[in-house]
C-alpha cells in the first residue's frame, strides 16, 4: 500500500537506519526477491514426460484445480515434486501453446514454500501486445488499495523457453495475513466466473457456480456471502450507506473504481460481473474488495463500443447489467461525492503523462529482449514496439490501443468531465499533534478515566468540521472510527479519546494506543487519502509525544503535556547549535591538561550573549539530563567547546560521555529535559576529520579535513563557490527540508571519482538511484523531484540518502511533504 510518513519518535532511530543501509541488500520480506521489477527472473519447469503439454491440457479439460508434478529451478534453487497446471479462463483461449501457468509448491510437498510463496501465478499476456497493462495497472492500484505485485519472469519448460509471463502475487491467505494481520482467518472468495453479486436465494448450492471459496473449504459456510449478497440487493436506498459502512469497505472500493473507470478495465464487475477476490476480513468483520486480472485494461477486450464511446467513457458510466455493489456509487449522494473526489485525486497524482510514458518507457526497456526471444507470443515484435505507443488491429477491424495514445486521449476526457461536478477537495492542514499512549494522571475525560488521548490541530485560518474524516491505528483498516459533527476553530485543537469505549461518548474511538509502539493515522473523508500519520515507538508514562511547535515536522516527548493547547517552543535558546565535533581527536587540538580528547562545538547564532546554564547535552536521548551546562557565557555568533572525555573531574567543560568514532548522535535539551533544542547524527568518523556545519549555524553539514574548533565554519562567498578546502569531499544536506517537489544536494570532488547516491526509505528498500556516474574534480548541485526510478511521484515521508565516493560514505536524512 501507501509508503506511510514516519517521523522520529525516538532519535536514536535516525542512527539505527544507518545499519539497515549499509546492509541493503537484503529483501525486507522473503517474497520481496520475486516480485522485485528490476529484472527479469527466470523459472525453469521441468516436467518427468516429454508430452507435457497434452497431459496439462488433458488435465485442464478435465480437472481444471489437477496438478502435474515437475521440478522447479530459480537461481540455482531447486524445487522437487512441485504441481504445475494451467489457470484461467479468456486466457485459456490463447491461440498458440502458451498458456497460463499456476505453480503450488506444496501440493505434493508439504509445507515446502518457495521465498515464503506457496503459489506462483504467471499470466501469459492474452490479448496484450505490450506485455505490460496488467504490471501498470496493479502498480497505480498498490498505491491506493491492497493489491498483487506483478513483474516479469522467463518460463522454461523441459528446456525450451516458452516466453515472457507476466509474475502476480496470488491472493491467498498469505497475501490476507500480510495485509490484514496473522489474526486473519475469514472465508475468501473470488469472483469467478459470475461473481455478478445478484440474490439467488438462501441456498448455498445457487452459488457454487458462481464463486469459488478459497478458504475454510472443510467447513464449506458461505452464509457470511449470500448475507452480504442479501443485504446489496434488499436494502433499502436511504439506508444503503449505513448498511454498507457496517458490511463493506466501500471507501477501499471507490477508488479501485475509479482506477478501473479510467482505465476502461470492462472485463471486471462492470460488465462480466467477475475478476476479483472478496474476503470477510475477521478483525473489521467487514468484506473487502480485492482487485484481479487486468490484461484488458487500457480499453481492451472492448466489444460493441465505437473508439470514442471507449475513450470518452463516462466516469459514472452504468453498464446496463444488475450490478448491486456498483449502483450504490450512483444512488447515494455521499458516496457519489467521494468517488469523484478520489477520481479528481487519482487523476492528479497517478496519471501524469511524462510520468507514466516514462514508466511503460523504463519498462518496454527492460523486457525488450525477452519479448522479441518469445517465438510463442499472441503477437509480432512489431505489434510490440508499435501498441506501445499507437493503436493496432486484429483481425482488421478488432480494435487494441496503444498505451500511450490510448491515456492521452482518456485522461483529457476524464478531466474535461470531471471538471462539470462541484467536487468536494480533501481536507488539508489538519495534523495529529500530540498523544499520550500511557496517561496514567496527566488528564481525564468526563467520566474520570485516565485514558489515551489524540489531539487533533486545525492549522487552517479557518473552521473545519471534522465529520466524515476517519481516525485509526491500523493503516490496513483506515475507516476504523469516524468523526462525528464537530468543529475544530482555526488554530483550535480536538482531543479524541482512544479507549475503545464508543458508549461514553461521540469523541471516544473504537481503539487503544498500545503504549509499547503502533500507527496513528488521520484519513480524508474518502476514507483512503491519508491527511497526516506517524509511526512511534514506546511511551513514558504520563509523558506525551507531540509536535513542537504545533503542525511542524518536528517530534519531541513533552514531559509537561499540553494536551488541546499549544504545544510551545521557548525562543530564548532556539538559536544555539551545535556546530561541529570531532569523534576521533588524534592530535588536532588538546585540553587544558595536554590531552586529544574529542570535542563539540556550540554556536550562538543569536545577537546578544547567551548564558547557557541549565541546558542539557547529551548522546542518549533516553538520558536527556546526562550533561548539565555550568554558568557559562558564550558571545554574540560565539563559539564554546565542551570536551566529550567523561572526565568532569578536569573542569566544568569536560562532558560525562565520550563519542562513538563509529557513528552517534548528540542532543542539547532546554533546561527541564523535555525539549531537544539541536541535534546531530553522525556515522563512523575518521581520525583527525571533524563534522560540522559548512558555515556556523546553517542547515547544512560536512567533513572538515581542517577542522576549526572555537573559530567559525568557513562559508564560501557566492563568488567563489569552492574556496574551502581542495582536499576534501563535500556532501552537504539537502536543501530545503523538509521539501516539496524539489530538493537538492550539494557535492565537491576533490578529485575525479566514481560517484553514487541512492535514496532509500525507512524500511530500507531502495527508492531511487539518484546519480551513478564517474565525475571530474568539481561542484555539483544534485536534484532530486520526489519521483523513484519508474517516474513515479512517491508518498510523503521520511527518506535517507546513502552517497559513496571510493572509500567515502555517508547517509543523511531528509522529509519530503506532499
Amino acid at each position: 500500500m501507501k509508503t506511510r510518513k514516519f517521523f522520529g519518535e525516538q532519535q536514536k532511530f535516525v542512527f539505527a537506519i544507518f545499519v539497515i543501509l549499509f546492509s541493503i541488500n537484503c529483501f525486507a520480506n522473503p517474497s520481496d526477491e520475486i516480485f522485485d521489477d528490476s529484472q527479469i527472473l527466470e523459472f525453469h519447469i521441468t516436467f518427468p514426460m516429454d508430452n507435457f503439454y497434452e497431459v496439462l491440457m488433458e488435465m485442464h479439460n478435465t480437472n481444471p484445480q489437477q496438478y502435474l508434478s515437475a521440478t522447479f529451478e530459480y537461481n540455482g534453487e531447486i524445487y522437487e515434486n512441485v504441481g504445475v497446471r494451467f489457470k484461467g479462463y479468456k486466457s485459456m483461449n490463447y491461440p498458440g501453446m502458451k498458456k497460463p501457468l499456476k505453480i503450488k509448491f506444496n501440493e505434493f510437498v508439504e509445507d515446502q514454500k518457495f521465498h515464503g510463496l506457496t503459489k506462483l501465478s504467471l499470466s501469459n499476456e492474452y490479448f496484450d501486445p505490450t506485455f505490460l497493462r496488467e504490471k501498470i495497472t496493479y502498480d497505480i492500484l498498490n498505491e491506493y488499495v491492497p493489491s498483487s505485485r506483478a513483474n516479469f519472469a522467463k518460463v522454461y519448460l523441459n528446456g525450451q523457453y516458452w516466453g515472457l509471463y507476466t509474475n502476480v502475487e496470488q491472493v491467498n491467505m498469505k497475501f490476507i495475513k500480510e495485509h490484514f494481520g496473522n489474526g486473519e482467518d475469514g472465508n475468501l472468495y473470488k469472483g469467478d466466473p459470475a461473481g455478478d453479486l445478484i440474490w439467488n436465494g438462501p441456498n448455498p448450492n445457487h452459488y457454487y457456480n458462481k464463486y469459488e471459496l478459497k478458504t475454510n473449504q472443510e467447513e464449506n459456510d458461505w452464509s457470511d456471502l449470500i448475507n452480504f449478497i442479501h443485504l446489496l440487493n434488499f436494502t433499502e436506498s436511504q439506508e444503503m450507506k449505513e448498511v454498507l459502512d457496517r458490511n463493506f469497505h466501500m471507501y477501499n472500493y471507490m477508488f479501485f473504481q475509479a482506477i478501473n473507470n479510467l482505465l476502461v478495465n470492462l472485463d471486471s464487475y462492470f460488465c462480466g460481473g467477475h475478476n476479483y477476490y472478496i474476503y470477510h476480513r475477521t478483525d473489521t468483520d467487514k468484506f473487502i474488495h480485492i482487485p484481479w486480472d487486468f490484461n484488458f485494461a487500457f480499453g481492451n477486450g472492448v466489444y460493441g463500443m465505437s473508439f470514442e464511446e471507449i475513450t470518452h467513457l463516462s466516469v459514472l458510466w452504468n453498464s446496463g447489467f444488475e450490478r448491486p455493489l456498483y449502483e450504490p456509487i450512483l444512488d447515494v449522494p455521499a458516496y457519489k461525492n467521494i468517488y469523484l473526489m478520489d477520481y479528481r485525486y487519482v487523476v492528479e497524482h497517478s496519471f501524469q503523462l511524462e510520468e507514466l510514458f516514462a514508466r511503460i518507457d523504463y519498462l518496454a526497456d527492460l523486457i525488450r529482449p525477452a519479448v522479441y526471444a518469445d517465438t510463442l507470443k499472441m503477437f509480432s515484435n512489431e505489434d510490440f514496439e508499435e501498441n506501445l505507443n499507437n493503436d493496432i488491429y486484429y483481425y482488421d477491424d478488432y480494435p487494441i490501443f496503444g498505451l500511450k495514445s490510448f491515456l492521452s486521449t482518456r485522461i483529457q476526457s476524464v478531466i474535461q468531465q470531471l471538471n462539470n461536478y462541484e467536487i468536494q477537495t480533501p481536507v488539508s492542514g489538519l495534523f495529529i499533534n500530540e498523544f499520550m499512549a500511557n496517561n496514567s494522571s496527566t488528564i481525564c475525560d468526563e467520566n474520570g478515566d485516565f485514558d489515551d488521548w489524540i489531539e487533533i490541530y486545525n492549522a487552517n485560518d479557518v473552521a473545519v468540521n471534522m465529520e466524515g474524516i476517519f481516525l485509526t491505528d491500523d493503516p490496513q483498516t483506515p475507516d476504523k472510527w469516524q468523526f462525528p459533527q464537530v468543529e475544530i476553530p482555526a488554530g483550535g485543537h480536538l482531543i479524541v479519546w482512544a479507549d475503545n469505549e464508543v458508549e461514553e461518548g461521540p469523541l471516544h474511538a473504537n481503539f487503544k494506543l498500545n503504549n509499547q509502539g503502533e500507527y496513528i493515522g488521520l484519513y480524508n473523508r474518502s476514507g483512503i487519502l491519508a491527511t497526516d500519520e506517524i509511526e512511534f515507538g514506546a511511551q513514558q508514562e504520563d509523558v506525551s509525544f507531540g509536535r513542537r511547535p504545533d503542525g511542524s515536522v518536528s517530534w519531541q516527548f513533552l514531559y509537561t503535556p499540553t494536551p488541546g493547547s499549544e504545544n510551545i517552543c521557548s525562543s530564548s535558546v532556539v538559536n544555539v547549535h551545535i556546530n561541529e565535533l570531532m569523534a576521533n581527536n588524534q592530535g588536532i587540538i588538546c585540553d587544558e591538561y595536554g590531552e586529544f580528547d574529542d570535542w563539540i562545538e556550540i554556536f550562538n547564532k543569536n545577537l546578544e550573549p547567551l548564558n547557557l546554564e541549565g541546558l542539557f547535552l547529551t548522546d542518549d536521548p533516553e538520558f536527556p539530563n546526562k550533561w548539565r551546562f555550568p554558568d557559562v557565557e558564550i558571545a554574540p555568533k560565539g563559539h564554546l567547546l565542551i570536551w566529550a572525555d567523561n572526565e568532569g573531574e578536569q573542569g566544568p567543560l569536560h562532558a560525562n560521555f565520550k563519542l562513538n568514532n563509529s557513528g552517534e548522535a548528540v542532543y542539547i535539551f532546554d533546561a527541564n529535559a523535555q525539549h531537544i533544542i539541536d541535534q546531530v547524527s553522525f556515522g563512523p568518523q575518521n581520525a583527525n576529520i571533524s563534522y560540522g556545519r559548512r558555515r556556523d549555524g546553517s542547515p547544512i553539514w560536512q567533513l572538515f579535513s581542517n577542522p576549526t574548533p572555537n573559530q567559525p565554519n568557513f562559508e564560501p562567498t557566492s563568488s567563489d563557490e569552492t574556496e574551502f578546502d581542495k582536499n576534501t569531499i563535500f556532501v552537504s544536506d539537502n536543501f530545503p527540508n523538509p521539501f516539496n517537489g524539489e530538493t537538492s544536494i550539494k557535492l565537491y570532488l576533490p578529485q575525479r571519482n566514481d560517484v553514487k547516491i541512492n535514496i532509500y526509505n525507512v524500511k530500507g528498500e531502495h527508492v531511487k538511484t539518484l546519480l551513478h556516474n564517474n565525475l571530474n574534480t568539481g561542484n555539483y548541485n544534485i536534484v532530486w523531484n520526489g519521483k523513484d526510478d519508474y517516474g513515479k511521484t512517491i508518498s510523503s515521508g521520511v527518506y535517507f540518502y546513502k552517497v559513496e565516493i571510493d572509500k567515502f560514505s555517508v547517509v543523511k536524512r531528509m522529509i519530503l511533504v506532499n
